[in-house]
């Protein structure tokens, strides 16, 4: 057993990783994207299910392959490490660990959102701040949660996930009933235009994210991984494909898309879900379904905050990040450090309150590393095909050959949803490719590098805000985007720069 392997304690037992991969995978998505791929292609949302499905679904097998073939923590980074390795392998942990970062953002955000929904049943509203805070109390909670191990974490999200479990079958009974009472089918069934069928489909790829990446990321921890993770990510896409696809057509049969089609072209996620229990039942419906999006939201920020904590160590293990990133708790033995950073770059993330941007930036960078993990898997099959496979890809090399070209063409489709996304992944891909040439670089060249990125960031900031007081352009909102990036470089900069040149 190597050094990567004997670093956490495998204690996940299939059931464990299938509630797990349900509570990670059936979470906002459920509540507010799938309302939002409705708002996007009408009743066509239909199809974008079905064709995600079958393509998460062939990524499914790619990374069963490699969990498989090499189960420790880190997943598609470790898998991409051993394939491809390199810059290539470091750009898709990075990019792995801020997609599941922001996955875990939009978690806690659809929490505060659902949680305002449901007060205002009862009359009290939540103000925009309101929400913001509740959902950086959030994260700070799930933190403290996973701080205290690996044990207190799991048994929080084996609980959440069975209330999750339980409540749904209420969601598809009130669903189904009203279906059948009052639903109806639109005459006009791709009423937006085929390309809408693509952003539907690029908004909701993320919603399986717990199925993969989460799954994949906590190999490290499963009894009798050759056995158990495929099955469990499997598994786990299979259920999850059944529910939501459920769940769209009682929301394409009950609620109007023009109405849902509103929200999305203002940059909002309805809750669709919340409206038709409100019909059908009342406050009584509208309770219920509340109380299971706050179940769902919270147990999907557990996942995701724990899984992007373990890739982040995985990074510092190898030392891409600092090594106190690979330090943990003496006493707990949860990665301590790598927690706290994760969870202050997602809740800077969340304070944005911005739900489909951070929604999209998820799936821009689950997209990407998607692609990447199955061109990994052809790779390995010709660069080490003496390595044991204990799970191997069917119809080998179609599906995997079809899944990474179809995670490619997804890209045109995040930059109609939202641009912002394509900026925002640009910087976190830039950040990487520095942090990568620190790796290359002795101490000397370190500092300056540093000093030189600091500089570079300070022109931005300063071209930013001299834009802003003094031609005030069209493009307010992107020169705001640019000034904050620039302001979270410097202080990233500090941090990483202070923790390379002083860490032990």
């Amino acid at each position: 057993m190597s050094a990567e392997e004997s670093k956490f304690k495998r204690n996940l037992t299939l059931k464990d990783l299938i509630l797990i991969g349900i509570g990670g995978t059936i979470g906002p998505g459920i509540f507010l994207l799938t309302s939002s791929s409705v708002g996007f292609a009408g009743p066509a949302a239909i199809v974008t299910h079905l064709l995600v499905i079958l393509i998460v679904l062939f990524s499914a097998f790619s990374y069963s392959e490699l969990a498989t073939m090499f189960p420790i923590a880190g997943g598609g980074y470790v898998f991409v490490r051993k394939g491809i390795g390199g810059l290539s392998s470091f750009l898709t942990g990075f990019f792995i660990y801020f997609a599941e970062i922001a996955y875990g953002a939009f978690s806690a955000f659809s929490f505060a959102l659902i949680f305002g929904d449901l007060l205002a049943t009862f009359g009290v509203f939540l103000t925009f701040n309101e929400k913001i805070f509740l959902a950086e109390i959030a994260i700070l909670a799930f933190s403290f949660i996973n701080l205290k191990g690996g044990k207190g974490s799991k048994s929080v999200q084996i609980v959440l996930s069975l209330i999750l479990a339980t409540f749904l079958l209420i969601i598809l009974s009130i669903g189904g009933f009203r279906t059948f009472t009052a639903g109806f089918w639109p005459s006009d069934f791709i009423p937006y235009g085929t390309f809408s069928i693509f952003t539907s489909m690029a908004i909701i790829y993320v919603m399986y994210f717990g199925s993969l990446e989460i799954l994949s990321a906590m190999s490290g921890e499963v009894i009798e991984p050759e056995r158990n993770i495929p099955r469990g990510i499997i598994g786990t896409v299979l259920i999850a494909a059944t529910i939501y696809t459920l769940v769209t057509l009682i929301i394409i049969f009950n609620v109007p898309y023009t109405t849902l089609h509103e929200y999305v072209i203002r940059g909002e996620t309805p809750n669709a879900l919340l409206w038709i229990a409100q019909d059908t039942l009342g406050i009584a419906g509208a309770t219920i379904i509340g109380i299971i999006g706050i179940i769902a939201t919270l147990s999907s920020l557990n996942v995701t905050l724990s899984a992007a904590s373990r890739v982040s160590y995985a990074l510092a293990y190898d030392e891409y990040f600092p090594k106190a990133f690979a330090k943990k708790d003496p006493k707990k033995g949860s990665p301590r450090n790598s927690i706290i950073l994760t969870t202050l770059i997602m809740a800077m993330l969340a304070s944005t309150g911005l739900s489909l941007f951070i929604a999209s930036v998820a799936n821009l960078l689950l997209i990407l590393c998607l692609a990447i993990v199955n061109l990994n898997v052809i790779i390995l099959k010709h660069k080490r095909p003496y390595l044991k496979r204990p799970f191997r890809s069917p119809v080998y090399p179609y599906i995997t050959i079809i899944a990474t070209i179809a995670n490619f063409l997804m890209l045109p489709a995040i930059i109609a949803i939202d641009p912002r996304a394509i900026l925002l992944g640009g910087g976190i891909a830039a950040v990487a490719f520095l942090i990568f040439a620190y790796n290359l670089a002795g101490i000397a060249r370190v500092r300056i590098q540093v000093s030189g990125m600091c500089l570079g960031a300070s022109f931005l900031l300063l071209l930013g805000l001299y834009f802003v007081f003094v031609y005030q352009p069209i493009y307010y909102s992107v020169l705001l985007f640019i000034i904050g990036m620039a302001i979270f470089a410097i202080a990233i900069f500090g941090i990483i720069s202070a923790l390379v040149l002083f860490s032990d």
